[in-house]
């Protein structure tokens, strides 16, 4: 009887426990003060044990002043998978590009590098921002330099995608 009610007790917490939702989560603000906007979601985001790294690369398209902006990682069950509030918050200066990725490669050199776990996952991403105007573009690279791959992966306005 004991044993019955204490696994039942157990699968109740775990039912209630909150899902992460990933990419359709509130912003959280940037360096833990910044307001931030949603501006691009990708899918097909891997930082892997075979040394694919994913690198995301954005450039300022605002006139005259700086603007934020950081890369949140989620793995497969929504969960963030790093910390933005804290740390990889990058400021481009106007018409300049920069560039985050999930793992230092030496094939590219990242503005910033999350140092995410390497795990055979795919993952998804979203770039935010303290203004929308800036273009972004996302592929993936050997953490090693060999440069056998440099897949481009699709990027997606907010949770937009073409035909929606």
């Amino acid at each position: 009887m004991k044993l019955s009610g204490a696994i039942s007790f157990c699968a109740v917490l775990l039912l209630a426990a909150p899902a992460g939702a990933g990419l359709g989560d509130k912003p959280p603000l940037l360096n833990g003060d910044t307001k931030a906007k949603h501006v691009y979601s990708m899918t097909g985001v891997l930082s892997e044990t075979n040394g694919l790294s994913t690198v995301v690369t954005c450039t300022s398209l605002e006139k005259s002043k700086d603007l934020l902006f950081a890369v949140e990682f989620f793995g497969t069950f929504g969960a963030a998978l790093n910390d933005v509030t804290t740390a990889g918050v990058v400021t481009i200066p106007p018409g300049e590009t920069r560039s985050i990725g999930s793992l230092d490669t030496s094939m590219y050199t990242e503005t910033y590098a999350a140092g995410l776990s390497r795990i055979f996952e795919v993952l998804s991403a979203r770039v935010l921002a303290t203004s929308s105007k800036l273009l972004c573009n996302a592929f993936l690279v050997e953490e090693d330099g060999t440069p056998t791959v440099g897949s481009r992966l699709p990027v997606y306005k907010k949770t937009k995608q073409a035909g929606d």
